[in-house]
């Protein structure tokens, strides 16, 4: 299992979905090898596995990733995106789990689940290119071989760093006050108005507090 610390919540909204390209890029060699094999991308990390009782498989498999990785797909791009635009159709909407990241993140780190993957529409391979110079390096990569190591077992990965990432920032909802440092008897969190202890302002008449209701905006994310 080769693991990269890389995944979705590393991208950008307007390049959602690169890391997932990457990852089907990487195996889209045209031979097949005989052992049961695959990959995945998660929120944080990259993932290339296989199984195989045999370690020169292992060794086989590390390489076909290695080369993967260094190798121009260029010509299979366009397919590859249409591919996976074809997955993300299958699979449906966020659900709710996706839903509150996104209400809590916005679109950006944890956040981006919630969104499709709008790069698989627009990317280039010079955009593919950077992505795996930035994040598919050796100081970024984690081998795990649970059995008997290869003998000359060699990762042939481009040299570098795994690269320094803030933690995600919970979005600030002025008018909704999530996440507000105040006390809790000094926030005013909107709700049915005019209904002491279940939300809006008990104070004020119920037609005022609809016109604050829909005055009321949600901050465009920033990054």
């Amino acid at each position: 299992m080769l693991v990269f610390r890389v995944g979705r919540f590393d991208e950008t909204l307007p390049s959602s979905g690169i890391t997932h390209l990457v990852e089907h890029l990487t195996l889209a060699a045209p031979d097949r090898p005989a052992y049961p094999f695959n990959a995945e991308v998660s929120g944080r990390f990259t993932t290339f596995y296989m199984e195989s009782s045999a370690a020169s498989d292992v060794a086989d498999f590390v390489a076909r990733i290695c080369r993967g990785l260094a190798a121009d797909h260029s010509s299979r791009l366009e397919q590859e995106k249409r591919v996976l635009r074809t997955e993300a159709a299958s699979r449906g909407g966020p659900g709710a789990r996706g839903s509150c990241l996104t209400e809590r993140y916005g679109a950006t780190g944890p956040g981006l689940g919630g969104y499709q993957e709008f790069g698989l529409r627009r990317l280039a391979w010079e955009d593919i290119a950077a992505w795996r110079a930035r994040w598919f390096v050796a100081g970024n990569a984690v081998l795990c071989v649970l059995g008997e190591m290869p003998a000359g077992l060699h990762i042939e990965l481009p040299s570098g760093d795994a690269p320094e990432m803030p933690p995600p920032a919970p979005l600030r909802h002025p008018a909704s006050g999530l996440h507000d440092d105040r006390p809790r008897r000094d926030r005013h969190v909107p709700g049915r108005a005019g209904i002491p202890g279940v939300g809006g302002d008990p104070g004020r008449p119920p037609a005022q507090a609809d016109q604050g209701a829909a005055a009321r905006t949600w901050p465009v994310v920033q990054r």
